[in-house]
């Protein structure tokens, strides 16, 4: 993995490199950085079986595409499957919450605002005192867990 300014960089070889990664953390949903480039952060959500990331927002669209097992994404009142291969976008500021029965490993792809903040932090949790028309009001950020520097090699692996 890499996370280097060069043009192209390999962040996951296959699903092997997975557990390696983005282990698995008991009874918790993890979130790992993989890398960044201007407009775009790619993150990878590892699942242990029975957990949820509650109802949330994030600042920019998102895509999530299942690399491992299977996740429920709730948005908009309606829950989707995504079975492995299974890839869904979310527009900006649209609260979702991901669910998953089974180990999962979920790729997030986060764009930056067009127009807007040029930096977007990660995902924003929606705060439970904030009202729904207003989510970028009283928001709290779900710490990264950064792993570009994974087994001690600056610059990743």
């Amino acid at each position: 993995m890499t996370t280097g300014t060069t043009p192209s960089s390999v962040f996951l070889t296959d699903q092997t490199e997975l557990t390696t990664i983005a282990p698995i953390v008991n009874d918790d949903v993890k979130v790992y950085a993989l890398g960044e480039r201007p407009g775009i952060k790619l993150m990878m959500l590892a699942f242990d079986a029975g957990t949820n990331l509650a109802h949330h927002i994030a600042k920019g669209p998102i895509t999530l595409a299942t690399i491992q097992g299977e996740v429920e994404v709730e948005a908009e009142g309606q829950r989707h499957r995504l079975g492995q291969g299974g890839v869904m976008h979310i527009d900006a500021r649209v609260e979702h919450a991901l669910y998953a029965a089974n180990q999962a490993w979920v790729l997030l792809t986060l764009f930056d605002v067009a127009g807007g903040d040029p930096h977007v932090p990660g995902i924003v949790k929606k705060s439970l005192a904030a009202p729904v028309s207003a989510p970028e009001e009283n928001v709290d950020l779900l710490p990264l867990h950064d792993v570009s520097n994974h087994n001690g090699h600056a610059g990743g692996c």
